[in-house]
């Protein structure tokens, strides 16, 4: 079983209650009630994130980090103290937590203030094959400019890698490794430790893309000792434009800056540029204030239910929707099953014979939002032999009635194709 970063709890997760703080879940669709199963896009928000930037637009506007008033004392406060959340849930340092536009933009950051920097003729990176496009361009268009080598993890399908496929990837060449901690796709949940391990022993870089895990397990980046770390707020209830980047503060403070501007320097002269050190030195410019803040409200969220209760609660709605789908001998569902591996609340599948553009519009008719097509994983799509997949995604606001109106809706389009 999981643990959280929350109390712990003996009380079973009260999914209506939870329910009630996300008012798009009263709303209709093609005249019907929304069902939503499209959280690993991105998840609903919580009537407190709207109240929360409402409150910091109407009342508290002030640009921070700079300002001798009281707003800008206070908004630098309040702004920090999200950082300060932040590095608590992960239990990271707060100099080890920079804010980002998310996990693209963090990726990027380190492919030019790492890769550009440190990578050339004949090094190599390893990514897996279960790579977003997020964590697979940044690092070809390094590759391209420098010369350095992409090459792959041999992780199976239920996401683990043998000892064996190990010794064959790293080398003395292998310079960084890059992964994400649970597939978009399959749900799968990487068996990343020992690659870890294996990095450590050679003196590679690690990188965890860890998006679809922040609402399913507690992430420690002490134990877990990785040497940085991303996720999107928008993903946990958070807004959108508002990214983590943890990092080890004496990596941190040895790479460059990935943009140049206000806030990031020490001094300035024509002669010479000093910069602070992380996090700042990574924040240039004026930050995104408000959103920041408001992901303080996400965070508090996960800080006061049981994680623990709520990811029994969506495998026990998976498990549903998977045992139903797989009584339809027209569905082909892509990767293991739950029994098969550790895994979050993502089930894709294809459909014989339909295209899944076409499952989604039908399913939208009838009020359920999925997600169709590449999921931005074409290379492991190819791998998987097609061309794209329908993906229901759970979250804890999800309820057995959200699962019934879906199994009945595949019922309705099995009998129209």
């Amino acid at each position: 079983m999981i643990s959280g970063h929350m109390s712990n709890s003996s009380t079973s997760f009260d999914v209506q209650s939870f329910r009630s703080q996300f008012p798009q879940l009263q709303s209709q669709i093609q005249g019907q009630d929304l069902v939503y199963l499209d959280s690993a896009a991105t998840s609903l928000k919580p009537r407190r994130l709207a109240d929360r930037l409402h409150k910091y637009y109407l009342n508290e506007v002030a640009n921070i980090h700079r300002g001798a008033h009281f707003l800008s004392r206070q908004g630098t406060e309040n702004y920090e103290a999200v950082r300060s959340q932040t590095k608590k849930i992960l239990n990271g340092d707060k100099g080890e937590i920079v804010f980002t536009r998310g996990v693209t933009e963090s990726i990027n950051l380190l492919a030019y203030s790492f890769g550009f920097e440190h990578l050339g003729l004949g090094d190599v990176i390893l990514l897996t094959p279960y790579e977003h496009h997020s964590n697979i361009i940044p690092w070809k268009i390094l590759s391209e400019n420098t010369g350095c080598q992409i090459e792959l993890l041999d992780f199976d399908r239920n996401g683990n890698i043998t000892e064996a496929a190990l010794n064959r990837a790293f080398s003395k060449n292998v310079k960084l490794v890059s992964m994400m901690l649970y597939s978009n796709v399959t749900g799968v949940r990487l068996n990343v430790e020992p690659v870890l391990q294996k990095a450590r022993s050679v003196g590679a870089l690690t990188v965890i893309d860890a998006a679809q895990a922040m609402l399913h397990e507690t992430i420690d980046v002490q134990k877990l000792d990785c040497d940085f770390l991303t996720f999107s707020a928008h993903k946990m209830f958070g807004p959108f434009g508002v990214g983590v980047l943890y990092g080890k503060s004496e990596i941190f403070n040895e790479l460059p800056p990935f943009q140049g501007g206000g806030s990031m320097i020490s001094s300035l002269s024509w002669t010479k540029t000093v910069y602070q050190d992380a996090p700042f030195k990574f924040e240039a410019g004026t930050p995104n204030i408000a959103d920041v803040i408001a992901f303080g409200e996400a965070l508090s969220m996960l800080e006061e239910a049981s994680l623990e209760n709520w990811v029994q609660h969506g495998k026990k709605l998976g498990l549903q929707v998977e045992q139903a789908l797989k009584s339809n001998s027209r569905v082909q569902l892509m990767g293991p099953t739950y029994a098969e591996s550790r895994k979050t609340d993502i089930i894709s599948f294809s459909y014989e014979g339909a295209h899944p553009s076409d499952v989604g519009e039908m399913l939208d008719q009838m009020g359920i939002a999925v997600r169709a097509g590449h999921l931005c994983a074409q290379p492991l799509m190819e791998s998987m032999g097609v061309q794209g997949t329908v993906r229901v995604s759970l979250a804890p606001y999800n309820n057995e009635n959200d699962v019934e109106k879906f199994v009945n809706a595949m019922e309705k389009i099995k009998g129209i194709l």
